[in-house]
């Protein structure tokens, strides 16, 4: 009867759009265990409920697998710019940015309005200036039975003179953008630029931009520079072979499983300025995150019924 019930769900999950294989046998294995178990300790109940103790355990372990195939694989991410006040739509979702508020300790709340459906929350990421750790972000997250949405924010464009119209493009590191006869690839970080402590005069951080045009070459680093105030300012670069400057708009480094990615605008001359207020954020749906809590809580319960179970025994 477990075998049949796992085979059925997975089948289930297959013509739900998990064509991933080694995900499937996974869930397979994950729900044939859930199944054997369950219905062992339906047994064991009905005679001593005290040596339930490692099948709810196992309950718990398949329930947190059957987490982490849905979270771990499944997960969706997007980095998205959010105007002031106007709507985006973000990975099925509305997202409005309403502005942000100054919390105790310098620190920097930005709220936003998401629409999930028929439900409406508000979340606030918060940024703040940690000295010479950086500028932390800390995530906002809205919970749902089926999903968990994450809210990190990226960068505020406050008054930067951003320009109407400019072209935006998103490059990861090593990327090569074309735009018309010119190449343009992100080779690093310029981690290595400082005006002072982080407390006083601020960090620079620049993008190192190789140019080229045929047989010509230009290396361009525009940059943002992190003064302690929760905003950064922008220090644009000109390049000779685009005919304009390089502006680097946001900036997201990496780890193992993400490259370093960097957003730049190139603006011509002739562009009007935009002082609007922007907040740049990336947007992540995980879904099903309670069964990761859920078999974590199920499978603690069940190890402590053991253990408590083997205490008496000896």
């Amino acid at each position: 009867m477990s075998l049949a019930q796992a085979f059925v769900a997975a089948a289930g999950l297959a013509l739900l759009g998990v064509r991933d294989l080694p995900m499937l046998l996974f869930a397979f294995a994950s729900i044939f265990a859930l199944a054997v178990n369950l219905e062992a300790g339906v047994r064991i109940a009905r005679g001593d409920w005290r040596f339930l103790g490692g099948k709810i355990a196992h309950v718990g372990l398949a329930l947190f697998f059957l987490g982490v195939i849905a979270t771990g694989k499944y997960s969706q991410s997007q980095q998205v710019v959010l105007p002031v006040g106007t709507p985006v739509e973000v990975l099925g979702r509305t997202l409005t940015y309403q502005g942000y508020v100054e919390l105790p300790d310098r620190k920097y709340g930005f709220n936003v309005e998401v629409r999930d459906g028929s439900t409406t929350t508000t979340l606030q990421p918060v940024m703040f200036d940690a000295g010479q750790q950086g500028i932390m972000r800390n995530p906002d997250i809205a919970s749902f039975l089926t999903r968990d949405i994450y809210l990190s924010p990226v960068a505020l464009e406050e008054g930067s003179g951003h320009a109407h119209n400019a072209d935006r493009h998103t490059l990861p590191k090593g990327g090569t953008l074309r735009l018309g006869e010119v190449e343009v690839t992100f080779a690093r970080f310029d981690m290595g630029s400082h005006d002072g402590d982080m407390g006083t005069t601020g960090m620079t951080v620049g993008s190192v931009l190789e140019v080229r045009r045929g047989a010509e070459n230009e290396t361009v680093t525009p940059a943002m520079i992190y003064n302690g105030s929760g905003t950064p300012q922008y220090r644009n670069a000109s390049s000779r072979l685009l005919g304009g400057e390089i502006q680097l708009v946001s900036m997201n480094v990496g780890g193992e499983s993400s490259p370093s990615m960097i957003t730049v605008e190139v603006l011509k001359p002739g562009h009007g300025a935009d002082e609007s207020e922007a907040l740049v954020v990336e947007a992540s749906v995980k879904p099903f995150v309670n069964l990761l809590w859920g078999g974590t809580v199920v499978m603690m319960i069940g190890f402590a019924l053991a253990t408590v179970k083997r205490s008496r025994q000896s």
